[in-house]
């Protein structure tokens, strides 16, 4: 298939992504603790992806490579049950753990639903943003821009999770608005805060949406000042780590004579999990890690809504996503898993 195998060194993340692609793109619909084992043997044999001895330069011996090919299964092993249990019936996949061994095998009825297909998204987006889908020939052939699609799927997410309303903000907008336009048909929504009537001095005159992208909130029936206001980022890129929303947040908010809200949920919507690049030095146990990753990242980026946290919104609702937006979303995904089955 025309998906990019993971290397050795890659962390067990891109390992998990990989081996739900096999599921999704082999005609057997499994990949396997044997796909990670008999990948990593491969690569020893030819000299990829394996690390010289840290004392001697020599190339590892055959029982310490395989050593760690059994590690490595476990912890990708870790990653998938960690998925299967936060999702449950929305997550595409059953995992079915055996003695010695384990596979993970596609779950044709959560296709079926908006999260499922949602899931599938989010996985293709990731894996073409690492590099290990080619995004040429799926550009070239799908009639829709992922990146727009992603827009839509985060503004959802996002009204789902504050449960009012919201504004999908980022440029260009749906209906087309101008910059000072756009912030003005937010105030009236919302119904609190003053925007600034003209441009400001230093302005560009070309200012598009500040880096804001989803708004959502939750009003109370009072409609007075002090309601709950999400300003959030979307960012397909794994470069999302060198977006920290309070940055583009504070510019947001200096359009405004009075602001909406004193206090806010600054907010990033990812396709990947949010540990996707993160691995712990070997002598720190992965889940008190992890767990720590995650609080030091909300320091810089406010709330993460990755993969999970957007399919868990989705199967909470959006059920009627499927008469308009999820039709796109699955002539998209059919398109990128066609060019994923193609021999490289």
């Amino acid at each position: 298939m025309a998906v990019d195998s993971p290397q050795v060194n890659d962390g067990r993340c891109t390992f998990a992504d990989w081996i739900e692609l096999l599921a999704l793109t082999t005609g057997r619909g499994v990949g396997s603790r044997a796909d990670i084992v008999r990948l990593l043997a491969k690569q020893s044999d030819t000299g990829h992806g394996t690390e010289p001895d840290p004392t001697s330069g020599e190339p590892l011996e055959t029982e310490i490579i395989e050593g760690a090919a059994s590690t490595l299964a476990d912890n990708v092993a870790d990653e998938l049950d960690f998925r299967a249990r936060t999702l449950g019936l929305p997550y595409p996949f059953a995992l079915r753990i055996r003695t010695e061994t384990w596979t993970l095998e596609l779950n044709a009825d959560a296709l079926r639903a908006p999260a499922g297909r949602v899931y599938v998204f989010c996985l293709l987006v990731s894996a073409l943003r690492d590099g290990r889908l080619a995004s040429g020939p799926i550009t070239e052939a799908a009639a829709e821009d992922f990146a727009r699609l992603f827009q839509d799927i985060a503004f959802r997410a996002a009204t789902q999770l504050m449960g009012n309303g919201g504004l999908s903000f980022g440029s260009p907008r749906p209906d087309g608005s101008k910059f000072l336009d756009a912030i003005r048909q937010f105030t009236d929504a919302y119904g609190i805060g003053e925007p600034r009537g003209t441009h400001l001095p230093s302005s560009s005159r070309k200012e598009k949406d500040e880096g804001i992208d989803v708004i959502a909130w939750r009003s109370f029936a009072d409609g007075r000042p002090g309601q709950v206001l999400l300003l959030g980022q979307v960012a397909s890129g794994n470069d999302w780590v060198n977006k920290p929303v309070l940055s583009a947040v504070g510019r947001f908010l200096d359009w405004f004579v009075t602001r909406p809200a004193q206090f806010f949920v600054p907010a990033i919507f990812i396709p990947f999990v949010q540990h996707h690049r993160f691995e712990p030095v070997i002598a720190e146990p992965y889940e008190p890690a992890v767990r720590d990753y995650c609080r030091r990242t909300e320091i810089t980026y406010g709330l993460v809504v990755d993969r999970l946290r957007i399919v868990e919104l989705f199967a909470a609702g959006h059920q009627s996503f499927t008469a308009d937006g999820l039709q796109s979303i699955d002539s998209w995904n059919a398109t990128a898993l066609d060019q994923a089955r193609k021999a490289a």
